[in-house]
């Protein structure tokens, strides 16, 4: 930490020192004739008088763009835009920071009359802190919720309920349009998978986050932006789509939007029905002094039947003038599920001789209600990038749960055995965040910026936690201790500095990020409270510099921390049946990780990132020998140190003119090493990972084909097996472009079991499941209005 301390202090000196480097940097907003943003408009500089591309990239949803070059000479900047002539700058000579304020483009009447041409878009982008994947017209993301979207998208690992990792880094953190969600674990996942993956433009993953982003998620962020109207006038869509898998699902919904002068509104809406059939095979040896004393082999056949969620969103947005804008807005899913399973547990001995056989019906009924109310504030002072933004954000959840088994016994005849148990679990969960943040951004000279900020996040959880017991096979009796009330509270504090200029050709951008945590764990049963409280220094450092035209590197740091969530810190058990249950630890303390990423970029479609990080204080769930034989529990523990480290490769480019792709493959080294229960921990793995996308055009078709390959890999104790798949899908344009038809198959090739093992103490486990993964789509869109 000192020694990064001291590298930040000389490169500022340096820079005080030798004065401003030949640097020219631009920012601006492109906008039609009535003064609406364009976005996806290519922008780019060109040198003189060649006229070679130097620098290139797309204006956002807003239809801003920013662009950094640092070299010699003269240059112009080019606009383009389908439907619109193209726009070119007047000669612009480094060293210059400017910004040119809004550029209209005229319409291009002859081009929208006689041809009709698709914009591309490249599929994969790479910026300085973050990689940007397209999603927004893929074929295959109809029929598909965001959480599947996700398992596949290059550079993503799907952990497990809720769980991700970027690039074999766990614990990346999920966002939606730079927001918070507000959930982690079962929760998040049911969130995504209640959101449609149609609704997305892109995913940007971002292994090592500037000081303005939060510092929880040692993985790194995964951000969802999702589509953004910039109506002309009143408009919208309306889509239906139906699959089936190993049962049927559907979903139905639609959009509209409005401008009148200055105000902009937005309203969506979607409802989504599915049902589907899993199965799952899990075993596990229990050792005694290095010998084999007892083996569990259990199959377990799941249903949801069924799964229903509602989702709406509305906004409003006013822009007073060019200066200033302000708008409102709320997310609302809702969603019940309800599953069932049949599991049958055999008790072995070390000869695998059965002696007991178990039988166990499962419910699962839960309920989800979300909300989040946002305002925000944007106010430009002047036209150079001096900006102020303002956001609060109000997100009130709650959950409801009514879960019970119920196990018969028997003994290796198959005769009964004893009482049967059961255990019947009702749960009321409210979770409630309050959010504010403030940033601001102020040019210093020709060509430095200082942003700064803050941060203050308020949560707020009360859960009730009821619990009854089947005694002897005829009564039901309380459970007073596994019976609860769980109040958690946390709330963190944070401000950040981010410092913008260069040196010569070297680009610099340093930052700093504190952050205070408190949080209270209260058992009101128990009458027990645990507090913890601690202050947190997150640097940040990027640097870019240009090789040649074609060639640049980058480097990027920054330290990360995970906290840990409510469910890890309620220490009170939940029975998944009689042989299986988790609690959590009190006690445990956040984890934090230094992420190190050198990379090099060749003409904006070749790139290339080493990557190395190391955490501490690795949090993970441990599986260990429960009270009774034949028993296991999982509980959450602070084991030990993790190290990745690997290299990634992308390349993103058209083969021919119908024919486009883009390719992603990284391989890399886990390591997790740490001690617990006086047993050593120490695994590891080499893996690697390849997801190739391509998308075909012939006259008013599309095709799309997207294969994937991950490795086995390392994660925590658990060794997880290779997981490969294959999805198609094509689609077909009616009446003017207004209307869509596809038809996708995910899954047409897949892995039909993926597997895992750990070996952890004095228990070993195996495990293999076969979700309800391949699946053909049709789907309907139209679009309406302007």
């Amino acid at each position: 930490m000192g020694f990064l301390k001291s590298c930040m202090c000389a490169v500022f000196l340096l820079h005080m020192l030798a004065g401003y480097g030949q640097n020219l940097e631009l920012t601006g907003r492109v906008m039609d004739a009535q003064h609406r943003p364009l976005p996806h408009a290519a922008v780019s500089l060109l040198r003189l008088p060649d006229s070679s591309a130097v620098v290139q990239t797309i204006t956002n949803n807003n239809g801003t763009f920013d662009i950094t070059f640092r070299g010699n000479g003269s240059y112009t900047l080019k606009i383009k835009h389908l439907g619109y002539k193209d726009y070119y700058s007047a000669t612009l000579v480094t060293p210059a920071t400017k910004h040119m304020g809004d550029i209209p483009l005229a319409a291009d009447i002859t081009t929208l009359a006689t041809v009709s041409i698709t914009a591309k878009r490249p599929t994969v982008t790479q910026q300085i802190d973050r990689m940007t994947i397209d999603v927004g017209g893929s074929v295959l993301t109809e029929g598909n919720s965001v959480f599947e979207l996700l398992e596949r998208t290059p550079g993503v690992t799907v952990e497990g309920d809720g769980d991700f990792a970027i690039q074999g880094r766990r614990g990346a953190k999920v966002m939606i349009d730079g927001r918070a969600t507000y959930l982690s674990g079962s929760q998040l996942a049911l969130l995504l998978r209640g959101m449609q993956a149609h609704e997305v433009a892109k995913v940007e993953l971002m292994a090592s986050p500037s000081a303005r982003q939060d510092a929880e998620g040692s993985g790194g962020i995964i951000n969802i932006v999702t589509k953004n109207q910039s109506p002309s006038g009143i408009g919208g869509d309306m889509f239906t789509r139906g699959s089936h898998g190993r049962e049927p699902q559907y979903a139905l919904g639609g959009n509209i939007h409005a401008r009148a002068g200055k105000w902009v509104a937005q309203l969506s809406g979607s409802y989504g029905r599915d049902e589907n059939r899993s199965s799952a095979y899990d075993e596990r040896t229990f050792f005694t002094e290095q010998a084999v004393g007892l083996i569990t082999r259990q199959w377990e056949a799941s249903r949801t039947d069924p799964g229903r969620n509602y989702g709406l969103r509305a906004g409003i947005d006013y822009t007073a003038d060019s200066t200033s804008s302000v708008g409102i807005s709320f997310d609302w899913i809702k969603g019940r599920y309800q599953s069932y399973s049949d599991a049958f547990l055999h008790f072995l001995a070390p000869d695998e001789t059965l002696q007991q056989q178990n039988t166990t019906q499962n419910h699962f009924d839960e309920g989800y209600n979300n909300l989040t109310f946002n305002a925000h504030y944007t106010k430009r002072f002047r036209d150079d990038g001096h900006t102020l933004n303002i956001n609060v954000d109000y997100a009130p959840h709650g959950n409801d749960y009514d879960n019970g088994f119920h196990t018969n016994y028997h003994d290796a005849t198959g005769l009964p055995s004893g009482y049967p148990a059961a255990r019947r679990n009702i749960q009321d969960l409210a979770n409630t965040t309050y959010l504010g943040t403030i940033d601001y951004s102020r040019p210093l000279g020709a060509n430095s910026k200082l942003e700064i900020g803050w941060k203050g996040t308020y949560l707020w959880i009360n859960n009730l936690a009821l619990n009854d017991t089947l005694q002897d096979g005829t009564r039901w009796v309380y459970d007073a201790l596994t019976s609860n009330r769980f109040q958690y509270g946390q709330h963190v504090e944070a401000a950040y500095a981010i410092y913008h200029t260069s040196w010569k050709k070297l680009g610099i951008q340093m930052g700093i990020r504190g952050e205070y945590t408190g949080t209270e764990a209260r058992q009101v049963t128990l009458e027990s409270v645990v507090k913890q409280h601690y202050f947190d220094l997150f640097p940040n450092l990027f640097l870019s510099y240009p090789l040649s035209e074609r060639h640049q590197l980058r480097l990027a740091y920054s330290r990360r921390i995970e906290r840990p969530g409510d469910h890890d810190v309620n220490a009170f058990r939940i029975y998944a049946d009689p042989f299986n249950y988790f609690e959590g630890n009190p006690f445990l303390a956040p984890s934090k990780t230094h992420a190190l990423e050198l990379g090099h970029s060749f003409a904006n479609k070749w790139f290339t990132t080493l990557s190395f990080n190391r955490g501490s204080d690795v949090i993970m769930d441990i599986t260990g020998k429960g009270e009774q034989s034949g028993q296991t529990f999982s509980r959450p523990e602070n084991v030990g140190h993790f190290t990745n480290y690997g290299i990634s490769m992308m390349y993103n480019s058209p083969f021919t003119a119908w024919w486009e792709g883009s390719h992603y493959a990284n391989a890399f080294h886990n390591r997790y090493e740490g001690s617990f229960r006086g047993t050593v921990l120490d695994n590891a793995s080499s893996s690697w990972a390849i997801n190739s996308r391509h998308t075909f055009r012939y006259t008013a078709w599309r095709a799309e084909l997207i294969g994937y390959y991950r490795s086995g890999m390392a994660s925590g104790a658990v060794r997880t097996a290779p997981n490969y798949g294959l999805d198609i899908g094509v689609d077909r344009s009616f009446w003017n472009k207004r209307a869509n038809v596809k038809l996708s198959c995910t899954g047409l090739v897949r892995n039909a079991k993926p597997e895992s093992r750990a070996s952890f103490g004095s228990m070993e486990t195996y495990s293999y499941s076969r979700p309800d993964n391949r699946r053909v789509t049709l789907s309907l869109t139209y679009q309406f209005g302007s």
